[in-house]
Order: C-alpha cells, then sequence, then structure tokens
C-alpha cells in the first residue's frame, strides 16, 4: 500500500481544518528542530505520539512531508511547500488578530450617571442603542451633585440630570427635553374648594407642602421658583427621592409639586394620588446630556438622540394618561434646535 494513501480514507480535509489541528503545531514543530526526540520535548507530548499524529497527517494530505531516509531528517519539497503556506497563514492571522484587538480597544467603556427619575425609563434603549460603540457599560443613578462629584472624579463620562451646571465652564450641554410641574394630592381629597387651583389657594388648603430636599435638583428648582414668587411654604415633610415624596402624598401627608416623569417612574404610587395642573406660571424642568469638554461628539448625539427617543416612546405613554394637559408644554431634542422642538404625539 502506498504510503499516504491507506484504505478506508474519505474526503480529505480543508486546508482551515488543518491549520487549527493540534498536529499542524506539531509540524511545525519538527519541521524547525528535524527530531523527532526534540519536537516531543518542546510539544509535551510523547516520541511516539509525535511520529503518529504526523503519519496521520501524511495520510490526511496525501503526500510525505519529510524525507525519513537522512538523519536527521528533512522536509519533503512537498513539506517545505506547505511550511510556507503555513508561514503566510500565520502572518496573515496574526495581522487579523492585531486588527480585532484594535477594534476592541477602540470601543470604549460606557460609563453613564443618570437621575433617578428618568433611569429605569431610558437606560434600555441607551444600553441598545449605542452597543455597537461601547466594550462594557456601567450606569450609576443619584441626585445631580453626586453625579456630577462622579463626572469629575471620572468615574462616569456622560450625565443625563436636570442640573446644566452652567457655572462650569469645562462642561458641554446638549437639550434632552422640558416637562411642566404639576400637582400631586391625596387620594380623595376634595379639590373643588380650591377651583380654581391657584399657589395662594395652596397655601390655605389645609395640607402641608411635601418638600424636595435642597440638595436635590428638584428642590433647587422648587425653591428658586417660590422665591421668585414671593411665596412660603412651612417645611413638614421633606424627601429626597420621588418614591418617598409620593409616599407621602398618598398617605395624606400633604400635596407636592412632581414631574410627569416622576409620575411615570412610580406607575403604582401615581395611579392612587390625583393630579391637577401647576397653576400659572408653570414650572418647567429640563434635562441635559451632560460631559466633559473634549468628548467625541458622536458619543454625545447618539446618546442625546436616544434619551430623547426613549423620551418620546418610553415614558411619555406612561404618564400621559394620567396627566393629559401636560402634552402642549412638553418639547423634546430636535435636530437644529438647541432648546427642543414641541412634542408630537
Amino acid at each position: 500500500m502506498e504510503h499516504g494513501k491507506r484504505e478506508g480514507s474519505g474526503a480529505r480535509p480543508s486546508f482551515s481544518s488543518l491549520f487549527l489541528q493540534e498536529r499542524v503545531r506539531i509540524f511545525c514543530s519538527l519541521a524547525e528542530t528535524r527530531s523527532f526526540s526534540e519536537t516531543a520535548r518542546q510539544t509535551g507530548i510523547s516520541q511516539p505520539t509525535v511520529s503518529r499524529q504526523i503519519l496521520e497527517l501524511e495520510d490526511d494530505l496525501g503526500f510525505a512531508l519529510f524525507d525519513r531516509t537522512t538523519r536527521p531528517i528533512r522536509l519533503s519539497p512537498e513539506g517545505r511547500m506547505l511550511l510556507g503556506v503555513l508561514a503566510r497563514q500565520r502572518e496573515d492571522l496574526g495581522k487579523t488578530l492585531d486588527l480585532l484587538r484594535t477594534d476592541n480597544a477602540i470601543r470604549r467603556p460606557l460609563k453613564l450617571g443618570i437621575v433617578e427619575s428618568v433611569a429605569s425609563g431610558m437606560s434600555g434603549r441607551i444600553a441598545r442603542g449605542m452597543k455597537d460603540l461601547y466594550s462594557t457599560l456601567t450606569i450609576l443613578t443619584g441626585i445631580s451633585t453626586y453625579l456630577m462629584q462622579l463626572l469629575d472624579e471620572e468615574k462616569i463620562d456622560f450625565l443625563i440630570c436636570p442640573e446644566p451646571f452652567l457655572n462650569r465652564n469645562d462642561l458641554t450641554r446638549s437639550f434632552i427635553f422640558r416637562e411642566p410641574s404639576v400637582l400631586a394630592f391625596p387620594p380623595g381629597f376634595d379639590l373643588g374648594p380650591l377651583e380654581p387651583l391657584s399657589w395662594e389657594g395652596l397655601q390655605t388648603c389645609g395640607l402641608p407642602l411635601v418638600h424636595y430636599h435642597e440638595m436635590n435638583s428638584g428642590g433647587k428648582l422648587e425653591q428658586k421658583y417660590f422665591n421668585a414668587l414671593g411665596l412660603e411654604f412651612p417645611a413638614r415633610f421633606t424627601a429626597d427621592i420621588n418614591a418617598i415624596l409620593l409616599g407621602f402624598v398618598k398617605e395624606g401627608l400633604g400635596w407636592a409639586l412632581v414631574r410627569p416623569t416622576t409620575l411615570a417612574q412610580h406607575d403604582d404610587l401615581a395611579r392612587t394620588i390625583q393630579a391637577a395642573p401647576a397653576p400659572e406660571p408653570l414650572l418647567c424642568r429640563e434635562v441635559y446630556a451632560v460631559t466633559r469638554k473634549g468628548e467625541d461628539p458622536a458619543w454625545t448625539n447618539r446618546l442625546t438622540s436616544l434619551a430623547a427617543e426613549s423620551f418620546r416612546l418610553d415614558i411619555v405613554p406612561k404618564f400621559i394618561r394620567k396627566v393629559p394637559w401636560v402634552l402642549e408644554s412638553l418639547r423634546v431634542s430636535g435636530e437644529g434646535d438647541p432648546s427642543g422642538v414641541p412634542f408630537q404625539s
């Protein structure tokens, strides 16, 4: 029987499958050492195994790789040709791996901070919409000042918040959306004597205002607004997160000035309270994407676009039935308009 053409041999394997086999590594080592014992030592396998693997490779290929009539052995003409092809293939594979490593390095981590009121609504769409850009994703939540601290410490690179930090010249800001505030009252509270609703009437409605804490951006916005109108509401109940504030309202402890996104975030609590339009002039909240100057604008633009899309498609539908009158006051990021465009349902 001629060597390399044993009975029972099936179809020849493809070169690519041979290249990935362990015996090809043994062949390359043997071509270099020209010694079965030295190849066994280098590859960590027995000498008989080296011999068997080479014989099986020759059998699959259909030709001899080595001239065994000389000492030390030497490559056959076919073996030299195959070794050259393997060397080129190995070089090409190395280049491909380098490109893949480089591409993976280009895809940087996405470290994002989002304020509590929109974090759950926006995170999923942003994660899906930017997955071709980032290697890993981290999303942290908290109040605006805490997230800005994380940005300064480079623990996050972007934040979505209602505080534009206009006193900082080292930041860039992109408008995402604007929403008006609404009034939240306990279930069953009689609003009839207060109609039409006014700030003066709310001061004597028999219920205290549940305040946002001054460290919260909502608390800062609220206090600035009341100061401008010359209004004062004693602080009996104060909270720094939406769930606690709405919980106080649900329990009949007071009324609150909240945003529609807060109602969307806590739909279970929102279903139990009464919502009503806030008196004029409206107190509106704007939300921005904030990052350090010099950040890649492609990332910022994609993030702003996805956040605005999430506001339109994921968040607004959750609150619009509860507070339909806010539609005319909503604005959302629009191409070519830094202050946004009217919301289109």
